[in-house]
């Protein structure tokens, strides 16, 4: 997997979390599922595009110290942000896609324990009445 069909995938995964959603409970037991899906894949992503990124970062590294032996070490540093910024990017959207989806999760979880009490609830009141 390249990092372009990586960026697509991670934006589709990041579509599906920014969709809204019913509060049904078979529609939130669904969406716990395909998250937890999505959440093992962007962990994988995560990982591949880290090492592109430092892979880019170590060849980009010795090409410049080749050129420019005695290049300072904060401009060096510039240099190869510049170099690694598409990997960066990339990088960070996975990041943030998996924190979202965790978080989306125990969202969820705390919906699906509100219709639970809500269930729970309304059956001790109709056994009450």
């Amino acid at each position: 997997m390249d990092l372009l069909e990586i960026a697509n995938e991670i934006k589709s995964i990041n579509d599906y979390c920014c969709e809204e959603y019913q509060t049904d409970g078979e529609v939130l037991i669904a969406r716990i599922t395909r998250l937890n899906v999505y959440l093992a894949r962007s962990g994988e992503m995560q990982a591949l595009t880290q090492y592109y990124y430092d892979v880019k970062l170590g060849e980009e590294a010795e090409i410049i110290e080749e050129k420019h032996p005695k290049i300072a070490p904060m401009k060096l540093k510039n240099l190869l942000a510049g170099k690694v910024a598409r990997e960066n990017k990339i990088l960070k959207y996975c990041e943030r896609t998996n924190r979202a989806i965790v978080h989306q999760l125990d969202a969820i979880r705390s919906q699906l324990s509100y219709l639970k009490v809500e269930r729970v609830s309304g059956k001790y009141a109709e056994y009450t009445k």
